[in-house]
């Protein structure tokens, strides 16, 4: 990930795979996991007949906070599933 932060000054910080530039490198790094990491996890949400999957953490914590309250103070790795990787 490391490699992929280039240092905007003022402007932020430019992803190298998009273009993208956001404000600071904590910012950048969410977005480079929600946008290009390659997952090897889906998050299920718990609740009944929702049939919410999300492959970022930060997408399915963003999830639960809206949609679901009743869900929010269990840990995000109980919803967790490892998915086979096929390479």
């Amino acid at each position: 990930m490391a490699s992929e932060v280039i240092d905007a000054g003022e402007k932020g910080n430019l992803c190298r795979v998009c273009g993208t530039f956001v404000a600071n490198k904590g910012n950048l790094r969410r977005h480079f996991e929600d946008r290009h990491a390659v997952e090897t996890v889906e998050y299920v949400c718990p609740d009944p007949g929702c049939g919410h999957v999300s492959f970022s953490k930060n997408s399915f914590r963003t999830h639960i906070f809206r949609k679901h309250p009743q869900y929010r103070g269990i840990k995000i790795s109980n919803f967790a599933r490892q998915l086979d990787v096929v390479q």
